[in-house]
């Protein structure tokens, strides 16, 4: 029995861990769906900046 509840223990804390933080992929269209180059994207509580690239994809670190 403390074997399986350490074991769920140690599944529960990597499970925490990996929520902290998450990868976003988005890409940028204005209203007129043309795709937005080079438009930097901010997460200010966090201070996580990304930049799209030339066809408007972009990827940032985002929090719960």
């Amino acid at each position: 029995m403390k074997t399986l509840f350490y074991t769920l223990l140690f599944v529960l804390a990597i499970n925490l861990v990996k929520a902290q933080s998450t990868a976003l992929t988005a890409t940028m269209q204005d209203e007129t769906n043309e795709l937005l180059h080079y438009t930097v994207i901010e997460d200010n509580k966090y201070g996580n900046v990304a930049l799209s690239d030339s066809v408007g994809n972009c990827t940032i670190q985002v929090h719960p």
